[in-house]
């Protein structure tokens, strides 16, 4: 995958976390060694799960244990 389609595939799902119904804040995308790392503050557990299908619908899988970091590799 090049750059270009990791960075896009990166701002689509940072703006789909925008405007999701659900209650996240602060979020944040970073280049890490080997792709991108989204990162956000999830201030309901219960929407976990909508955050987590939001991610994998743009090839993210979740980087830890609270659903708050994500990960795609280039």
């Amino acid at each position: 995958m090049t750059d270009d389609n990791l960075g896009a595939r990166t701002s689509d799902f940072v703006h789909a976390l925008a405007v999701l119904d659900a209650d996240v804040m602060n979020i944040t995308a970073k280049r890490i060694e080997q792709g991108m790392r989204v990162t956000l503050d999830l201030f309901d557990s219960n929407d976990a799960d909508l955050v987590r299908d939001v991610a994998e619908e743009h090839c993210f899988e979740r980087y830890d244990s609270t659903g708050e970091r994500f990960e795609s590799q280039s």
